[in-house]
């Protein structure tokens, strides 16, 4: 597990996102939610969640498959309050030794080398759709 702090309305936002996936899945981390949020009114306010790294993945990825339109706003913020997290955790699990072995596969308690991993790939996965979306584009403009 670790700690990720985002501003109160990234964690909402998240919570109504995920409020149609299964609820066995995410009940651990929206009670941990609403434990940290209680009697906030301050939507602005930072907190600190704790999450495994599937968790905050989970929720990096519900803000970035929003249409732009949708959740511009949250998603820039959220990348700037995330990203400097992800990399301090990374230099500090490397700091203590803890890295991938001579096949790259990361042990278990790489818990933010993990999170860097997969909000890469969603990254990665966002350019790869976008990038598409615009050839095909594209292709239409030239077929007309």
């Amino acid at each position: 597990m670790v700690n990720i702090q985002l501003k109160a309305k990234h964690f909402y936002f998240v919570t109504y996102q995920l409020r149609n996936s299964s609820i066995n899945q995410y009940f651990s981390l929206i009670s941990r939610i609403k434990t940290v949020l209680a009697g906030n009114t301050d939507l602005n306010a930072l907190f600190s969640v704790s999450a495994s790294p599937t968790e905050v993945i989970t929720m990096y990825r519900t803000l970035t498959v929003l249409p732009e339109g949708v959740a511009n706003q949250i998603n820039i913020e959220m990348d700037d309050l995330l990203l400097p997290q992800i990399v301090l955790g990374v230099a500090d699990e490397q700091a203590n030794g803890i890295g991938p072995d001579a096949d790259g596969n990361l042990p278990e308690n790489a818990y933010w080398q993990i999170i860097a991993q997969g909000v890469t790939q969603i990254k990665d996965s966002n350019v790869a759709t976008r990038d598409a979306a615009i050839n095909e584009g594209k292709n239409i403009i030239d077929q007309i």
